[in-house]
């Protein structure tokens, strides 16, 4: 059983029981609406609506990510690329003293034809909603403390 409660007219508390296995969804969501009640949350429902995939072993926060390593393990088929690497790790410390880890999408080498030698890339996949602060923050923690530049892909 579940209680439902919302200020009603008048400043007083109304409490309704509604019993959730009885009440189809759909009804059960109208009824949170009238009242003005905030729906919930569907079971498993991601904070940014984004769909989980697994591909070759990996798990990836999104399609778009997905999508992405694909693209990057067709480019290092064709040798445009080097060393791909998928979630690797970064310690981020000052002093000696951990700060925090930052776990980027991929890391690869580009190889270079005219010159010998290879450039390091580590890239992010990201939406506008998940440019988040906390990513700022770590980005340029990533610039200041090991020297590497984040690479985003929209």
């Amino acid at each position: 059983m579940r209680t439902l409660a919302r200020s009603g007219e008048g400043g007083n508390n109304r409490k309704m029981v509604i019993l959730a296995k009885r009440l189809p969804k759909e009804v059960r969501r109208k009824i949170q609406r009238k009242m003005g009640i905030e729906e919930e949350k569907e079971h498993g429902q991601r904070k940014y609506r984004n769909v989980r995939v697994k591909l070759d072993g990996y798990a990836f926060d999104s399609k778009k990510e997905a999508n992405r390593y694909l693209q990057l393990l067709m480019r290092q088929r064709i040798g445009e690329i080097s060393g791909l690497q998928i979630h690797p790790r970064f310690r981020l410390e000052v002093k000696g003293e951990k700060v925090c880890d930052y776990c980027a999408d991929f890391q690869y080498y580009v190889c270079h034809t005219d010159i010998k030698g290879s450039t390091l890339v580590v890239e992010d996949v990201k939406s506008t909603p998940t440019k988040t602060r906390l990513y700022g923050l770590k980005k340029k923690l990533m610039r200041s403390l090991l020297g590497i530049e984040i690479k985003e892909v929209m």
